[in-house]
């Protein structure tokens, strides 16, 4: 279903002059039952031949006819697709699309920890998700809806229980330049997610150089440096630095042959930096 609540079919990018399979229906399941609820089996036909949709030249879909779909109870529910192909033969697709039947659906978020760095990327998120009935008009707990926790980069999914509560355990990759914590829907489009502030902490990174020293290059030649990012952990218990591999670095010298100054000793080629934990260092 797109931002409108229509159904809407894609076959596929392909030459319109070529038949292909015609949709006859959709049937429409509660998520997880095989009970088909719904079945929507008026779709008109629409392609654009001059790229003026996103979907790009020669796209063919088939879209619902405006009726509105009317359903007993809020929730997830899932779509099976029927189609026709050239010679007539039905074809099916199940669980070929799933949407959530709710209006102005609302999320309330926690999280067990609020503060983050690179040595505690993950935590336990809990709440719940109200909306409206789209027929009785009044708010209620959304049951059995795909609620999504995402952390910096990192997801998890969960489905609530009878009383619109969910509880997951989700982190963050740790490769992430900014963090946040939300909570969506998975499937809708028009909730409200529910955010969470967080704070990150930051660590000293550190930088080995390994390459051994002086270096000569010619111009418009490239040398490469190799060496070792670490970072410096807070607590004293661990180790005082952790390596990670550094990609190699590749430099360009000024014309003609040129010497670098003496290499210094490993000692000194070790240059703390200032770092924040979410970017992965």
């Amino acid at each position: 279903m797109d931002e409108d609540n229509r159904f809407i079919v894609f076959t596929g990018m392909q030459d319109v002059s070529v038949p292909g399979p015609t949709p006859v229906r959709v049937e429409v399941r509660r998520a997880g039952s095989d009970k088909v609820v719904a079945v929507v089996d008026r779709l008109d036909f629409y392609f654009d031949d001059g790229g003026t949709s996103e979907l790009g030249d020669d796209y063919r879909w088939y879209q619902g006819d405006g009726r509105p779909l009317t359903l007993d109870e809020m929730g997830d529910y899932e779509l099976d697709m029927y189609a026709k192909d050239r010679d007539g033969k039905e074809l099916g697709r199940r669980n070929a699309g799933r949407f959530t039947y709710a209006l102005d659906a609302r999320i309330e978020a926690g999280s067990s920890r609020t503060e983050f760095s690179l040595d505690d990327l993950d935590t336990r998120v809990t709440g719940s998700v109200t909306a409206v009935h789209p027929r009785r008009n009044v708010r209620l707990p959304l049951a059995g809806a795909n609620a999504r926790a995402r952390l910096g980069n990192g997801t998890a999914d969960v489905v609530s229980d009878a009383q619109g509560r969910f509880a997951t355990s989700v982190a963050a990759l740790g490769n992430e330049t900014r963090l946040g914590l939300s909570v969506e829907l998975a499937s809708g489009d028009t909730e409200t997610p529910g955010e969470v502030p967080v704070r990150t902490k930051t660590q000293q990174a550190v930088l080995t150089l390994s390459t051994p020293g002086p270096l000569t290059a010619r111009y418009g030649s490239s040398v490469v440096l190799r060496g070792t990012l670490g970072r410096l952990r807070p607590t004293a218990r661990s180790s005082p630095w952790r390596a990670a591999t550094c990609p190699s670095k590749r430099t360009r010298r000024a014309p003609g042959p040129h010497r670098s100054p003496q290499a210094p000793t490993a000692a000194s080629r070790t240059h703390p930096r200032s770092s924040e934990p979410a970017p992965g260092t």
